[in-house]
């Protein structure tokens, strides 16, 4: 649950339209992110992630992110038919780029 209000404070920056923080018990968490716009860079998403951080606490700011493959819907099977993020399914599909991301 704590982790569902870490994405609400990511998806109000504006070049986040969709997050998924992961990483409840862990020593720091991690999102997988949907932009605003394929076209936005990572420069500009690690901008989003930074201004989200600074209205959080230290044990709850994100560390790591990746950017999603497909948007969180029904269709991509990364959420529920009524728009509910899958998060067992988001972090199952993108469990690589965030081990990369972690080890790097």
């Amino acid at each position: 649950m704590e982790c569902e209000l870490h994405a609400a404070t990511v998806r109000g920056m504006p070049a986040v339209v969709q997050a998924v923080v992961l990483g409840d018990g862990e020593p720091s968490l991690s999102a997988v992110l949907w932009p605003m716009s394929p076209e936005l860079s990572d420069t500009t998403l690690q901008a989003a992630v930074d201004a989200a951080n600074a209205r959080l606490p230290d044990y709850a700011q994100v560390r790591r992110w990746v950017r999603s493959t497909h948007p969180f819907t029904a269709e991509s099977g990364l959420a529920t038919a009524n728009g509910r993020p899958r998060r067992d399914a988001i972090a199952e599909r993108h469990a690589a780029s965030l081990h990369a991301v972690a080890a790097a």
